[in-house]
């Protein structure tokens, strides 16, 4: 395969490009570095410093001739979206709509995209979320991945195979800790790696679905690869099925550092409070299930972020 992967530079795109490069797959990776990390950029790889908006990602792709794309990058945070709201249109709508324009004149043969959990919003029923379910989102981040699959929609009615991964809570190893503003389970380990205290936006009963990165790259590469799925666009749900509340994961992780003081605080802007998957769907169109417990992952991650230079 010859793959576009925007946000190459990020925590899943990262980790996806070097899934595929020891694969032996052509990786074009492009990334406008706004969260990316230049120590992601695997030297394999072809990059270009722009965001997938850019006419010169369009003109690269191009030249470098390919015929998958996974588009991972974009607004990964739903704080920066309702303080930015049109920063987040640039990097997440725009990219994808040019995006979609690249893959229809290149005739790619499958386009992958890093959808969310935040466009399913508050969940009245309890029940875990399924990709059949209406959609209400809360946020201009859930917003802006609802208009993504929509235009999504438009190119797969033209042809393009698509399938939009609404993924949950990613962590583990390689995620950056100096992002403050997205990824629940890396603010908090940020926190503890320079001390016991951990501040909690909001109510320690959120239920959550947290998903190992390992995982959730396995889930791209299935979803890259898989030839049977239908033609159009697929939405599929990347979680585990499980829920765990706040208070539980701040549990774990106080087993992994020995102590650990909680501090409340105000609720970030338009949080879920439960966001569980139903993951019956990846499981019969992937063939993939999570393998990572929540202990087992945030032990890997743990030991991962003590090896980090987190001044304490």
């Amino acid at each position: 395969m010859r793959i576009l992967i925007s946000g190459a530079a990020g925590f899943i795109g990262s980790r996806l490009a070097i899934r595929l490069l020891d694969e032996g797959h052509k990786v074009l990776g492009c990334d406008n570095m706004a969260t990316g990390l230049a120590s992601n950029i695997d030297p394999r790889m072809e990059f270009i410093e722009s965001g997938a908006e850019s006419d010169a990602v369009f003109s690269a792709a191009k030249k470098f001739g390919i015929d998958h794309i996974a588009h991972i990058g974009g607004n990964s945070s739903g704080e920066v979206g309702e303080m930015s709201p049109l920063k987040d249109v640039q990097w997440s709508t725009m990219a994808t709509v040019n995006l979609g324009k690249l893959a229809e004149t290149s005739r790619v043969r499958r386009f992958v995209y890093a959808s969310s959990m935040g466009v399913y919003g508050q969940n009245s029923t309890g029940e875990p979320f399924k990709e059949t379910d209406c959609v209400t989102p809360l946020s201009i981040y859930g917003a802006s991945k609802l208009a993504c699959e929509g235009y999504l929609n438009t190119f797969a009615r033209r042809g393009l195979s698509v399938v939009s991964l609404r993924m949950f809570n990613v962590y583990g190893p390689g995620q950056n800790l100096g992002n403050t503003k997205q990824g629940m389970v890396s603010i908090y380990m940020e926190q503890l790696l320079r001390s016991p205290k951990v501040v909690v936006r909001g109510s320690l009963q959120r239920v959550r679905d947290f998903v190992y990165i390992d995982d959730v790259v396995d889930a791209w590469c299935l979803a890259l690869r898989n030839t049977s799925l239908p033609s159009g666009h697929e939405t599929i749900n990347v979680a585990t099925g499980v829920g765990h509340t706040v208070e539980q994961l701040l549990e774990e992780l106080r087993k992994l550092r020995g102590t650990l003081e909680i501090e409340l605080s105000e609720s970030t802007p338009a949080d879920q409070q439960v966001t569980v998957a139903d993951v019956s769907k990846a499981r019969a169109m992937l063939g993939w299930a999570a393998q990572h417990s929540l202990a087992a992952g945030l032990k890997k991650f743990w030991e991962w972020g003590k090896c980090q230079n987190i001044s304490r």
